[in-house]
């Protein structure tokens, strides 16, 4: 394919990418939807002469509402960058359903680098100025269907719940049978375990620990497990181990006494009564008990500058207690991190670690040290708003002595002197050049016991 008069061309030209997706659905279905976007993608490609060099793909993502598509971003970024020519998508509801504004602010930015999305289905090419229209028309119309696909379903479930019926996955500690939940024999002994350790004084941690300890899968687990049995291609769950957040979801589920629920409400027939939905593992005196022991549990407000918030629960709205608190993150599961306090050889030292091992998730991230981690963070963040000048901090010596250093005589970044000690000490940012710490370390940076210092970061 040759390019058109007055075109320069494409540095990727007859390379392209497909991209792939699929709307939200249960952790026990995965339908053959992918291969089957896959296959047109690629004939597609071959049709044109282009090469799929790139997949872009979002499993579990509704086109539908303002979140962030990890897949379609990556895709529409390869096409910006010049990465690739073409992008193919199966249809144009499987590439935005939020309307002909946001297609056209995409086609519009693709259209100064000389990027194209053609919709396969359709048969549409997105450089084509006659192919703009249908286009944006079409992305109305998916937005559309989606409102209705969405109205209908809700309508569906509200009907089934003002009935007393089940028509989800079944809940763990239930077996469902003409739409009505039974205990399940397994299953509901564990709920009921659950309940009476909590109602006991256990933790929800301890909770958690011990039925990890008896080798009990967690909930999503055993659905992942029955969706297997039935031959079904499943989502891979992140792990089959008890967290207190999975504990919590079973204390605190109305379903756990049989009762329906929406948006996290119960539900209420024309008496004023909660819909039923079954048989229930524990009683409505035991879920109201078990409710108001974690509303005893919960921390609350105590001292605020905002009198409305004293009484209320502590959590967004207050100051983070430790530096890093919500922005550092784990390197190898991008989970949150947070400060906690280990012990080594007798002492308590502070460290950061994942959340997610917390959570009973598996993560073969370590942890870091607080204290060094802190420091870190602020000297780079120091280095960096002094930009041309080599921030350098120093130790502040108990007898209030500091370490002599020499004035700066160049901008060349350099390193903090650090020293590890018992002492309590604050630290200062001064000049520095790497002559001095040549004339300081050696003829070149080297690292020790005490001090650290080198000629760029």
């Amino acid at each position: 394919m040759t390019p058109a008069a007055g075109r320069r061309e494409h540095p990727a030209a007859g390379l392209g990418g497909d991209y792939l997706r699929l709307s939200a659905l249960p952790v026990d279905y995965d339908p053959f939807s992918p291969d089957t976007q896959r296959r047109l993608c690629q004939e597609a490609a071959d049709h044109r002469g282009v090469k799929l060099v790139r997949e872009f793909v979002d499993l579990d993502y509704s086109a539908r509402k303002d979140i962030y598509r990890p897949g379609y971003e990556d895709g529409i970024k390869a096409l910006v960058n010049q990465e690739i020519e073409y992008l193919f998508a199966p249809t144009v509801d499987r590439f935005s359903r939020r309307g002909m504004g946001q297609v056209e602010l995409v086609l519009g930015e693709l259209e100064e680098v000389g990027g194209r999305i053609i919709f396969v289905k359709e048969g549409l090419d997105s450089s084509d100025p006659n192919s703009r229209l249908i286009i944006g028309v079409l992305a109305e119309r998916a937005r559309a269907e989606a409102d209705q696909i969405a109205w209908r379903v809700e309508q569906f479930h509200e009907t089934a719940r003002r009935m007393g019926l089940w028509v989800r996955v079944r809940p763990y500690g239930y077996m469902v049978e003409d739409h009505r939940l039974i205990p399940h024999l397994e299953e509901a002994l564990v709920v009921r375990r659950i309940v009476d350790e909590f109602l006991g004084g256990a933790a929800l941690r301890a909770i958690a620990r011990r039925l990890n300890d008896d080798g009990i899968p967690c909930p999503k687990a055993v659905i992942n497990a029955e969706a297997k049995a039935k031959g079904h291609r499943v989502k891979p769950v992140q792990t089959t181990r008890w967290s207190y957040i999975a504990v919590r979801g079973i204390l605190t589920a109305p379903v756990t006494a049989a009762l329906h629920s929406h948006n996290r409400q119960l539900v209420y027939d024309e008496k004023g009564d909660p819909i039923s939905c079954g048989e229930g593992i524990v009683t409505l005196g035991e879920r109201a008990r078990v409710l108001a022991e974690l509303e005893r549990r919960s921390a609350s407000v105590r001292r605020a500058q905002d009198v409305g918030r004293i009484g209320e629960r502590t959590g967004g709205g207050r100051p983070a207690k430790y530096l890093l608190t919500g922005f550092a993150r784990c390197g190898h599961c991008h989970g949150a991190m947070n400060r906690t306090v280990v012990v080594a050889d007798g002492k308590q030292y502070g460290a950061y670690r994942c959340s997610r091992k917390g959570r009973g998730q598996r993560c073969l991230g370590g942890s870091v040290m607080a204290e060094a981690f802190e420091d870190e963070v602020v000297w780079r963040y120091t280095a960096r708003l002094t930009s041309g000048i080599c921030s350098r901090r120093r130790r502040i010596l108990p007898s209030g002595r500091s370490a002599s250093h020499e004035p700066a005589s160049s901008a060349t970044p350099c390193k903090r002197d650090s020293t590890r000690s018992g002492h309590a000490r604050s630290w200062t940012s001064v000049g520095c050049s790497k002559q001095s710490c040549r004339a300081r370390y050696g003829s070149e940076p080297r690292s020790s016991a005490s001090a650290t210092c080198c000629a760029s970061a």
